[in-house]
């Protein structure tokens, strides 16, 4: 915590305000060594004082901060664990391991509590992922060495139960602070999740209750109705026309031909999945002219005017995301059974965990990157 602008001013600020003067300098050493930047600063006034020894450790600091930095992207810090072990260092790989570990738990937390219960959801996920791996790391090692060995922030706690007097608070700010950050991450990871999904909300009508129809929106894309239940064609033809009066002056873009299922966006985060074709449900809304099927919830409706799509077809599944991105014109209808739970409106959780990943290895990417060119 100590290498970050503002945090490690209010912590020395508070390390001083309870009377550990010696706690508050230190924060501010480990500051100057560890932040990207300031670090460079400091190294090079050592060194051009004469204190090549100096110089060359604040850049040592440095680079144990940077490497726990990596340590804690998810995937690259068990890849760079991996590294570690080969190279024969069994505790360079163990840190990398459990920080990497830590970091995939709290995010992932993040996103299932996303998904599940929006921005709200992911924090109290994360945190909660937190702690528990903190918990669990805490109590194996514990046990195996007869004596307390706290990670993260039961490490912190524990820190603090064992200072002294005016030296509890350093540790009681990290112990605060770890428990923030993962609620921070997940704040981000749950606006990312929330960003990423269409918000969905029932229709009024009679017949969309029936048929549990719901119009899923997204801020710049345009509105879909879907299915939260079976469906058959006749259920389809019911509510089309519903649809088309609620949307006057578009039109309504039909994908067809696919099977659906509960929790799709689980399993995959394609829309329309070979494996789910079914060309049948598409050639029903072509060979319905000749059998005069009857539209509408009483059967008495004029056919939507509207263009179907067999999403088992590539260049028809092109089309059709294609139109979502049309706000304006247009009006989208998934017609197979549970379409409300489609990867289309709802992210895949392993998708949003690379996103997550990438999005942290960017930033730290960008911080190193500062580091070299200074």
């Amino acid at each position: 915590m100590d290498a970050f602008p503002v945090i490690s001013q209010v912590k020395s600020l508070i390390q001083a305000i309870s009377g550990d003067l010696d706690g508050a300098e230190q924060t501010q050493i480990n500051f100057s060594q560890q932040c990207p930047v300031v670090s460079q600063i400091r190294s090079a006034v050592e060194a051009s004082c004469g204190d090549c020894e100096a110089a060359e450790q604040t850049q040592i600091e440095q680079l144990k901060w940077l490497n726990g930095l990596a340590n804690g992207i998810p995937a690259v810090g068990h890849l760079k664990g991996v590294v570690h072990y080969v190279a024969g260092d069994v505790e360079g790989g163990n840190q990398a391991m459990e920080a990497s570990s830590r970091s995939t738990a709290v995010v992932g937390g993040a996103i299932l509590g996303g998904l599940a219960g929006g921005p709200g959801g992911a924090v109290g996920a994360a945190v909660c992922a937190g702690a528990l791996v903190d918990g669990t790391a805490t109590a194996i090692d514990s046990s195996i060495e007869g004596k307390f060995k706290g990670h993260g922030t039961m490490k912190a706690i524990g820190d603090a139960c064992e200072a002294k007097g005016k030296e509890k608070a350093g540790h009681v700010f990290d112990a605060i602070v770890g428990v923030a950050g993962d609620a921070v991450t997940g704040f981000i990871v749950g606006k990312t999740v929330q960003a990423s999904s269409y918000a969905k909300k029932p229709v009024s009508s009679k017949i969309a209750q029936d048929t549990k129809l719901m119009r899923c929106e997204k801020k710049g894309a345009a509105p879909v109705y879907a299915h939260d239940k079976p469906t058959t064609f006749k259920m389809n033809r019911q509510v089309l026309p519903s649809i088309a009066e609620a949307n006057p002056g578009k039109q309504i873009h039909v994908a067809t031909g696919m099977h659906g299922e509960w929790a799709q966006n689980w399993n995959t985060c394609d829309m329309a999945p070979k494996g789910f074709a079914e060309p049948k449900f598409y050639a029903d809304y072509h060979a319905s002219a000749a059998a005069k099927p009857k539209w509408g919830a009483g059967g008495n409706a004029a056919k939507p005017n509207m263009v179907v799509y067999d999403m088992g077809k590539p260049a028809h599944k092109a089309a059709f995301q294609a139109a979502m991105k049309k706000p304006s014109a247009n009006v989208m209808y998934i017609d197979w059974c549970h379409g409300t739970q489609n990867p289309a409106l709802n992210p895949n959780p392993a998708t949003m965990g690379k996103v997550a990943a990438v999005a942290t290895a960017d930033q730290v990417t960008k911080v190193l990157r500062q580091s070299e060119a200074k």
